[in-house]
């Protein structure tokens, strides 16, 4: 099952699976350059400077640390790419766990759907 929901990520982003190392899927200018940006810095203050990576000093270097709370902040990504930047880049990361993140979202609400009592082809649409 789960395999289906990967396999369908990759037809979904298709061209994506072909060039994981160097392209995204939208313009890293807007939003999506700043998830990139969440997925590198939990790697880092986490790893470099040995913190919780909830706030960094690396945006308002003058001001002090800058609190995650209210920012789109996404720490299971960042969890997940934690050990993958090292070997696959920053780019080629946040893609992988973005697909992974995607399949896994179909297989929990086909999980759900089965929970609810829809027929196996039903909650794998619903997924």
């Amino acid at each position: 099952m789960a395999a289906s929901y990967g396999t369908l990520a990759c037809a979904l982003t298709w061209p994506l699976p072909l060039y994981l190392r160097t392209r995204l899927l939208g313009d890293p200018s807007g939003d999506l350059g700043v998830y990139v940006w969440n997925v590198w810095i939990f790697r880092h203050e986490l790893i470099r400077h040995a913190h919780l990576p909830f706030s960094t000093d690396h945006v308002f270097g003058m001001t002090g640390a800058a609190d995650f709370s209210l920012h789109n902040f996404t720490p299971v990504a960042g969890a997940l790419g934690t050990p993958l930047i090292g070997l696959l880049g920053v780019v080629a990361t946040f893609n992988v766990v973005m697909l992974v993140l995607m399949a896994a979202t179909g297989l929990g609400t086909f999980a759900l759907a089965r929970q609810l009592g829809l027929g196996r082809g039903a909650s794998w649409w619903a997924g």
